[in-house]
């Protein structure tokens, strides 16, 4: 629950010995019923059997698989990106950072695609053709469009 006693979060238990998956439906169910009670915006989906736990933004992204449960001031940051994030189709690209055409085309193609709700990217480029100014040149756009806050590299 928020501070202000709205609804962030749903969370479907199943027992240790059964599929975490078995509550899949039953928590974007709950989701659902929730918004169309209390009217305001979709809570996150969790459903878990203890063992492990999966997080679901519904309408905007599958579910993943997490090691723990967010706090609340997560939850309220999230919440503010998937409510105030905006679409990327015309969202300026520094060019200066990165401007060669096959640089913009790269960026422009993960953008549409984190539009279309898809989480992993790869980019294969040569030696020498600018992959960091491509990286940076992305984050840069994503960030000026509310898609992130923070950003590390692995």
């Amino acid at each position: 629950m928020g501070k202000d006693g709205s609804v962030l979060a749903v969370v479907e238990a199943k027992k240790t010995s059964k599929d975490a998956g078995l509550g899949r439906e039953q928590a974007k169910q709950y989701c659902y019923n929730i918004r169309a009670e209390k009217g305001g915006a979709l809570p996150f989906c969790f459903y878990t059997n203890g063992h492990e736990i999966y997080f679901w933004n519904l309408e905007h992204y599958p579910p993943m698989k997490v090691f723990g449960f967010p706090a609340r001031e997560d939850l309220y940051r999230l919440g503010y990106i998937r409510d105030n994030k905006k679409p990327l189709a015309y969202e300026f690209i520094n060019t200066k950072i990165a401007g060669r055409d096959y640089q913009v085309r790269a960026i422009r193609s993960v953008m549409e695609a984190l539009e279309k709700s898809r989480r992993k990217f790869l980019l294969v480029m040569a030696t020498g053709t600018g992959k960091t100014r491509v990286c940076v040149a992305l984050v840069s756009a994503l960030m000026r469009a509310g898609w992130g806050e923070r950003t590390f590299a692995l």
